[in-house]
């Protein structure tokens, strides 16, 4: 996971410095973002890599589930459902 956020903070730094020299750094950044779970800011930057002509379809495409993705894990986040894991016992997979 660390490698993630330093990749990161290198793409953060690069849309800060120069924003429109190579749009698909959005792409990029947004999906290290999904992989940490961070959705409110990979939502934010594959919108904004949405908003630039000219993409591949298929990045297009993917952005567009992950921004879906990410509304359903914020939503998710805002609105928890219990969760108490029973042990089914040694025949089903398990460590004990």
């Amino acid at each position: 996971m660390r490698q993630a956020e330093k990749a990161i903070a290198s793409y953060k730094s690069a849309v800060q410095i120069n924003p429109d020299f190579f749009p698909p750094n959005y792409y990029n950044l947004g999906t290290l973002e999904l992989t940490i779970g961070d959705y409110q800011h990979c939502k934010e930057h594959l919108v904004q890599f949405l908003q630039y002509n000219g993409m591949n379809t298929k990045f297009v495409k993917l952005a567009e589930h992950n921004i879906k993705v990410c509304d359903f894990a914020i939503a998710a986040m805002k609105n928890p459902v219990p969760f108490e894991p029973v042990n089914l016992g040694k025949e089903v997979n398990t460590a004990d």
